[in-house]
């Protein structure tokens, strides 16, 4: 039996590797029968581990000045490399990845987490080392595997991607849609849910509403109306009222062109907004996402009488920071 403490000091990344794969590899020491224990801090040993069964994993995590938890045989996970002080900016890629359904929403959640740490006085997250987006495009996220880590067969092609095996630490948005609970899609959202209190480095939400811009706050929704008639409507136009329930569960494409109609808006001084999903044409909703990422609205001005955004921000704030 060979004991080495903490090999890797003074010895660079890639040689710690060579090493690792000289005593597995080389006929001569294979020949000798040994057994070697490290003690480590380092990440790089852990590669070898995770393609060769000679190899095993001893977790060691001090809970109290004379008390230690142990597990053993482990595999190389998030959970490993927290107790190693490891971070993906380690190897220069985001710590948290974002997923979202598209681009409009990636350009809120972003804008609103500047505002929040503005408001709370907090560090300001940075993108691409704090947090990076991915989007996934709506219904496309039933491809991808969330819950277990599946086998692997290389004469199989596996119906769904290991998603944690992209990023190991997700924060994942769905629209909610009015989707009912007891259709598949809904069901799909209670296991995501359910998946999201049991594990740390995964966590799920829904907007709550429709879609994402349904979350927007009603002085938002008003002001955007002139972006949406012609000139010589635009007055007119600002003098509507409504409340904010009126279109957090309708598409607000719908929702608009409703509204132009209750207050007698001719069609001809109507721009061609509304998709025919119900929805706002991509092009519009764009144009929202610009209209609201340029405007002088505050952190406190977006969470107003809107308890499900203020939950959204502060989750996914909290859970980068994590």
């Amino acid at each position: 039996m060979v004991f080495i403490e903490e090999p890797e000091i003074n010895l660079h990344p890639g040689l710690q590797r060579i090493f690792i794969r000289t005593l597995l590899n080389n006929d001569y020491l294979q020949s000798k029968n040994l057994r070697y224990f490290f003690t480590t801090h380092s990440n790089h040993f852990l590669d070898s581990s995770i393609v060769n069964d000679d190899v095993s994993i001893f977790q060691f995590e001090e809970l109290n000045k004379n008390k230690f938890f142990v597990k053993a045989n482990v595999k190389p996970e998030r959970k490993v490399l927290d107790v190693l002080g490891v971070n993906n900016t380690s190897v220069f890629l985001a710590n948290t990845s974002i997923w979202v359904e598209g681009p409009t929403d990636r350009k809120y959640l972003s804008k609103l987490l500047k505002l929040y740490s503005e408001f709370k006085n907090e560090q300001n997250l940075k993108e691409d080392i704090d947090f990076a987006f991915f989007e996934y495009g709506g219904n496309l996220i039933e491809h991808y595997l969330f819950d277990k880590q599946p086998e692997v067969n290389d004469e199989v092609v596996r119906s769904k991607i290991n998603s944690l095996a992209l990023s190991n630490k997700i924060f994942l948005l769905a629209d909610n849609d009015n989707t009912k609970g007891n259709s598949a899609k809904g069901r799909r959202r209670k296991a995501l849910y359910t998946l999201s209190h049991e594990r740390e480095n995964f966590t799920f939400f829904d907007t709550a509403f429709v879609e994402i811009e349904n979350l927007l706050p009603k002085r938002i929704i008003k002001d955007f109306m002139k972006e949406l008639v012609k000139t010589g409507v635009h007055e007119k136009v600002m003098e509507i009222d409504f409340k904010r329930s009126d279109y957090t569960k309708i598409r607000l494409g719908n929702f608009y062109d409703k509204l132009l109609d209750d207050y007698s808006i001719p069609k001809n001084k109507r721009k061609s907004f509304k998709a025919s999903s119900g929805t706002l044409m991509n092009d519009y909703k764009i144009k929202l996402s610009n209209f609201v990422i340029t405007s002088d609205n505050g952190y406190a001005d977006f969470i107003v009488e809107n308890k499900e955004l203020k939950q959204i921000v502060e989750a996914l704030y909290a859970f980068i920071k994590e």
